[in-house]
Parts: structure tokens; C-alpha cells; sequence
């Protein structure tokens, strides 16, 4: 245990090794300023043993009275000082006394009652005196800082969907017929077919001991197991009614235990298209997230997954879009078989609350449903993302229109009125670059696309002329293509606009008084 007092010597600009020099040379004399300090060289310092016989006899730690200033009108402050400096020099002397070898077992324990006693003694006058000039705050010293802010870090846990509904010694119907698919880990790629199994019942507790046995034999760490969902009670209402049905069964879901530097993702062997649709349910408008198999392709005929409510003919999956979504405005899929979908926000969480109105969020799901990243446009007033493109590089657009500020201090020509915008992400959802372009009017991108050459191509509508064009009355079309730019290697990466177009040629809308 060590009391650092370097707090208190600092206060008077002592470090804690002090040094005394005497010179033949005539000083000049200097008027005293502030009291003689317990510490300085020429005060008698204290023996330990005196200061440890002190405390083990009971006395006070801190006893400002005893304290005596050799500066007439001086600062209550220097007593209360002196004196708490004296108390943590008792309890530096019992800490050293406690780690003395040879102490025997009764003074030791002694000496260690003493030393807590005294350190709460110190705690309660530093919470009771007040000081004039001074703050003093009660801590420990430390070599090193931890921050509380948290940083995000990628789970290495993934839990699917639920797979199965009953006991977990029951066959599972998902699991039943022709079953086969890649498990990619790194990059090897491990082929799983349930027909390995031969005769052995294709419980859920088979089917992993099967797959962890096939990543093992490829030499990854990543394994399988599997989540318990208990099931839960519901209550319904009829008429004043509150009814509580019994808790259905459970249900069970894979859990992909991944290890440090192993990406997995999967892919089944026989696929067919699917078709995505919003929806909203219920008398709230819940919006959902529907997938649906569309006819022709390989894969085997579709049927509903385990948990889904009011499943039709043709739907594999069914999604609970995130509180907070309005409208979903557009959606577009990606190669790897993820869902981007852009939807204006009313609400956001505690990670990402929007500050003005309403947001534009741009939301990735995978192809099995599951939510896999957010990211709002920071709006500061109101914002809608009416179009979304996803090019073959992976690259996201999104385009719509937003009133007040997009990025700090920047709020268009009027801040009241709506801009187009556009804002470009990489494919893990990371902006890239934003542009926002108005007219002195309203006006709204309502289209976006990738064009062959890298370009980002948008449409829109605009009430009076965008720049570089001359307005034709009411709402005019326009085009423009955007290219990127970075002046650096290190550099971020920049979107450029090119010569604004309305109407004519290139896209007129319509044009109305």
C-alpha cells in the first residue's frame, strides 16, 4: 500500500525529494508569503514509529488543531492541508509497519484494523470539510487509465431462426429429405449432406454432433450448437377480457459458435429467385419484412418457417422490421444474396436516436432474414430516401430529399425547404461520400442507379431551376451523374457532380402550373 501525497507538495510546487543549498553570497530577504509545509527541509520530520504508536494508541489521524502556522493571517486552507498531509503520513507509516517481516500475527492484525479505520477516518473529513480555494477529490492512484466508452467489437456468436418447434430428442421436420449445403469457414469450404447420416435419426443433437465432425475433420475451430427458445405464455383480449393461454412449446435454433479470424457463411446447394415484400400488420401497422419463393429454380418447394404467424402458400420467411421504420421507400438485393432496404425512421435507439423529424435508415438483411446493420443519414430537421441501387461492386446508393442540415453547418439555400441528396456506402454499409443539391424551390431525388463506367446516375423532380438549367414552370425533371474522386491514396473517397440537366432530352417528368 502506498499514500501518494504528490498531490498536496504540488500545491506548493514541491516535488517529493526536496534539496537544500546554503551560499556565501549576501540574499537579499524576501517576505514570507505562505506557512512553513510539514515537508519542507527544515522542518523536523516525524518518526514512523512515533506516528504508527500514535495511531495504534487510538489518537486521531487528522487533528487540526495541532497543527501550527508560523505565517500570522493565513488561509484556514494551509490547517486543513497540514493537517490531512500529517494524517496520510500516519497512514503510509502503518502501511509500511503492516509489510514488515517478522511482525507477529497480533500486531499485524492490529496494525491493519488500525490502517482501515484511519483510511475511512481520512474518507469522512474529506467528505465534511470544505475548503475556501482548494478542491480535493478522495481516488487511488493508478498507472493506468480504463476507458468506460464502448467500442464495438464483432460477436463471434451468430444464433439463427428457429429451426424447430418440440422436444430436442424429436426428428426435425426441416431436417427431413434432401439436405445439403456449403459451410464456408475461412477459405475452405466444408460440403454438409445429411444423408451421411445414414439410418441415424436426424434429431437436432445429431445433426450438429454430424457437422461439428465435418469442421473438424477441415481443421477450423469454429463448431455448431444449439439455442433453447423457451416457450411463453400469451395473453389475448376479448372484449373486456384479458385471457392467458398456456405457454406453447419450446422451440430450438442453431448457434454458430465462431472463433477469432473464421468468417463463415453459407450456401445451399440447390437455389431458387425469391420475392421480398413490406407489409404492415396489425391495427399499429407493424411493418414486416415477407420472403417468398419464386416458381422454377432447384431448390425444394417452400414451406414456412418454424415461429412464422399467418403463413401463406410460397412464403420461407417472415421479419419484424425495427421499431421506430415509418415507410419503407425502396429496397434492392445484393450478389451475396443480402437485402438492403431504405425506409424513413421516426424513431431511433439508444445507439443511433435521429435528431430532428425523421431520418432516412439504410438497413442490410442476409438472405435468411436476419437484421445485420443500421445506419442512419444524420439528419438534423427531416429526411426521406426515396431510392436505393446497389452496384456490382457492392457499392449502395441512396437518393431522396432532406430539409434543414444533412452534414454540420450545412443547410441548403433555405434551410426550410427540401434538397436532393444522394450518399453513397461501401458494402459493409460505411458512408463513403454525400452530395446535396437544391434549387431555390422544392425539389426530390427520386431515382438512382450505377451506371457502367462507376458513375452514380440520379433523377428527380425540382419546383424552379436546378443550377446550370432554366426551370420550364412546376415540377421539372432533371438528371445528373455523379463520379468519385480521391486526391489521395489515404484520402476519403469524394462524389462529384457533374453539369445539373432538367427537362428536355434528358428527363422531363411533367410540367404542370
Amino acid at each position: 500500500m502506498m499514500i501518494d501525497n504528490s498531490y498536496l507538495l504540488g500545491l506548493f510546487g514541491t516535488s517529493t525529494t526536496t534539496t537544500s543549498s546554503t551560499t556565501s553570497a549576501a540574499t537579499t530577504a524576501t517576505k514570507k508569503t505562505q506557512p512553513t509545509a510539514p515537508w519542507s527541509s527544515t522542518e523536523t520530520a516525524s518518526k514512523p514509529s512515533d506516528l504508527v504508536r500514535s495511531a495504534l494508541a487510538g489518537r486521531r489521524l487528522i487533528n487540526e488543531s495541532a497543527v501550527d502556522l508560523d505565517l500570522a493571517g493565513a488561509s484556514a486552507d494551509y490547517t486543513r492541508l497540514f493537517a490531512l498531509y500529517k494524517g496520510l503520513e500516519t497512514l503510509s507509516a502503518l502501511a509500511d509497519r503492516a509489510g514488515e517481516r517478522g511482525l507477529s500475527a497480533i500486531e499485524l492484525a492490529q496494525t491493519q484494523k488500525r490502517f482501515a479505520s484511519g483510511l475511512e477516518e481520512v474518507g469522512d473529513w474529506l467528505s465534511t470539510t470544505k475548503f475556501e480555494g482548494v478542491d480535493l477529490v478522495q481516488g487511488v492512484s493508478s498507472t493506468k487509465v480504463k476507458t468506460t466508452a464502448g467500442i464495438e467489437k464483432s460477436s463471434t456468436t451468430f444464433v439463427s431462426q428457429p429451426v424447430h418447434m418440440g422436444a430436442i430428442s424429436e426428428p426435425v421436420a426441416a431436417f427431413e429429405g434432401d439436405v445439403r449445403f456449403t459451410m464456408t469457414v475461412g477459405s475452405r469450404a466444408i460440403q454438409i449432406d445429411l444423408a451421411d447420416m445414414g439410418d441415424t435419426p436426424r434429431t437436432f443433437g445429431a445433426v450438429v454432433q454430424h457437422i461439428n465432425a465435418k469442421l473438424g475433420d477441415a481443421g477450423v475451430s469454429t463448431r455448431v450448437s444449439y439455442e433453447q427458445i423457451p416457450g411463453e405464455a400469451k395473453t389475448v383480449k376479448s372484449g373486456d377480457k384479458t385471457i392467458t393461454l398456456p405457454a406453447g412449446p419450446d422451440q430450438w435454433a442453431f448457434e454458430i459458435q465462431g472463433a477469432v479470424g473464421e468468417t463463415v457463411s453459407f450456401s445451399a446447394d440447390a437455389v431458387s429467385d425469391a420475392v421480398y415484400v413490406t407489409q404492415g400488420v396489425g391495427t399499429k401497422g407493424v411493418d414486416q419484412l415477407l420472403k417468398f419463393q419464386a416458381d422454377g429454380g432447384s431448390a425444394p418447394a417452400a414451406a414456412a418457417r418454424v415461429g412464422d404467424a399467418f403463413a401463406v402458400d410460397g412464403q420461407v420467411g417472415q421479419t419484424a422490421l425495427p421499431e421506430g421504420v415509418g415507410t419503407v421507400r425502396a429496397s434492392a438485393t445484393a450478389a451475396d444474396g443480402s437485402l438492403w432496404v431504405v425506409a424513413d425512421l421516426t424513431a431511433g435507439d439508444a445507439n443511433q436516436p435521429i435528431k430532428g423529424k425523421s431520418d432516412v435508415a439504410l438497413m442490410k438483411f442476409d438472405s435468411a432474414g436476419n437484421l445485420v446493420s443500421t445506419r442512419l443519414l444524420g439528419a438534423a430537421s427531416e429526411a426521406s430516401g426515396f431510392a436505393i441501387a446497389v452496384g456490382d461492386d457492392g457499392r449502395v446508393a441512396v437518393a431522396g430529399s432532406v430539409t434543414g442540415a444533412l452534414e454540420p453547418g450545412k443547410s441548403g439555400a433555405d434551410q426550410t425547404v427540401a434538397d436532393s441528396f444522394v450518399t453513397v456506402f461501401d458494402a459493409t454499409g460505411a458512408e463513403m461520400w454525400t452530395q446535396r443539391r437544391g434549387a431555390k424551390a422544392e425539389d426530390e431525388a427520386t431515382a438512382v442507379s450505377f451506371g457502367p463506367d462507376g458513375q452514380v446516375y440520379v433523377a428527380g423532380r425540382a419546383r424552379s431551376a436546378m443550377p446550370g438549367a432554366t426551370a420550364l414552370g412546376g415540377w421539372d425533371g432533371y438528371v445528373q451523374a455523379f463520379s468519385e474522386h480521391q486526391t489521395t491514396p489515404i484520402a476519403p473517397v469524394q462524389g462529384l457532380g457533374a453539369r445539373w440537366r432538367s427537362s428536355g432530352a434528358w428527363a422531363m417528368i411533367s410540367s404542370r402550373p
